[in-house]
């Protein structure tokens, strides 16, 4: 049997307004350029940059030590917790289930991280 055959037949994407992106509209090299400028930042500040990740590793910490409370029946709050109005973590799993509630915290502590991170780089807009 033919490859062709056994690929459906193709359509068109549907449209999703202002969330519909296209490779066109990708800029690799303004993305690494910023993701250099991001890492020069942070060597050029590394006081703030060792702070943030002793900060991520007393949360990783603090975020294992409740989820393991959470896998015995405990219900102690994670060392984050999401923003106000954020519904990716809204799923009862992520409060009842200790291994989601532990990957919700680290995905969570590392977006911190990133944010203080690039913060601290002080970055300017590239043009």
């Amino acid at each position: 049997m033919s490859i062709l055959k056994a690929i459906p037949s193709w359509t068109p994407p549907r449209d999703l307004g202002a969330l519909r992106i296209t490779t066109s509209d990708v800029d690799p090299a303004a993305f690494l350029r910023s993701l250099g400028a991001a890492g020069i930042g942070a060597l050029k500040h590394p006081s703030g940059t060792a702070a943030a990740h002793c900060r991520l590793l007393l949360g990783s910490g603090s975020a294992l030590r409740t989820a393991a409370g959470r896998a015995i029946g405990r219900d102690n709050p994670g060392p984050i917790v999401p923003k106000p109005g954020d519904k990716r973590f809204s799923d009862n799993a992520y409060r009842e289930n200790a291994a989601y509630f532990y990957l919700a915290q680290q995905y969570l502590l590392l977006e911190h991280l990133v944010n203080e991170l690039i913060d601290g780089a002080e970055l300017k807009m590239f043009r």
